[in-house]
């Protein structure tokens, strides 16, 4: 393989280890958010991001307006009253940057990559101000040849326009590509549309492995050791 495409968010960027933590911090000055426990909440979190961040991605609402809007449905789930809805995005934004880290062994595998000569590149349903800093506070941006940002071109994945943008931006031909990504519908199945070899990263948390499509593999840890006969064989 010639070029390795990542996803960021929960693939080499640890955010539900972030959000987790963050979310505590937020249910400390809202108890009434842990009403249905630290699980619940964060699960009804994820279903917030979901039906909200493509709203970011498209320009509807900024980062800021997003994530009072998903407070409000929070505080709204658990019965409390939303006045303080944008306090609580707040003190989030701030618990969140506190306890940001990357996926365990993420950044020796991309320096185990670019010793093999692998191109590599990011492909995030995002906007790009936003994971450009991620990648500068984690220090791992040196790393890359391209940040392919949904939020630039009006598309996300799986859409396949947003892969042939990335392929063109790395220079790569899809047959000659792997794909990392954490999620199966958007990641595993978008990049076997466009005739790449798909990874799918199983986290542990999700069901979406049930429906791993045929050809597509798997990995459970970042570690080079296990991680590069899989991409790079």
């Amino acid at each position: 393989m010639h070029a390795v495409l990542f996803d960021l968010d929960d693939t080499l960027y640890d955010h539900t280890h972030a959000i987790r933590a963050a979310l505590q911090e937020v249910a400390a000055a809202a108890p009434a958010l842990l009403r249905h426990g630290s699980d619940g909440l964060f699960r009804e979190y994820d279903k917030a991001l979901d039906d909200v961040h493509p709203r970011v991605v498209a320009g509807e609402l900024t980062f800021e307006q997003a994530r009072a809007l998903r407070y409000e449905r929070l505080l709204a789930w658990c019965g409390d009253d939303t006045s303080d809805a944008q306090e609580l995005a707040q003190i989030q934004v701030a618990a969140y940057r506190r306890h940001e880290c990357l996926v365990e062994h993420a950044e020796s595998l991309l320096q185990a990559l670019r010793q093999a000569g692998v191109k590599l590149g990011i492909v995030t349903n995002s906007v790009r101000s936003e994971q450009e800093a991620k990648l500068e506070r984690m220090g791992i941006d040196r790393h890359f040849d391209a940040l392919i940002v949904s939020g630039d071109h009006q598309v996300a994945k799986p859409d396949p326009r947003l892969l042939h943008i990335a392929l063109h931006a790395i220079d790569a031909q899809a047959s000659q590509t792997v794909f990392v990504g954490d999620r199966v519908q958007i990641d595993v199945h978008g990049a076997q549309a466009v005739g790449m070899r798909a990874v799918w990263f199983d986290r542990g948390w999700r069901d979406e492995g049930r429906a791993l499509p045929a050809g597509a593999h798997r990995l459970t840890t970042l570690n080079p050791t296990v991680a590069l006969p899989v991409l790079l064989g």
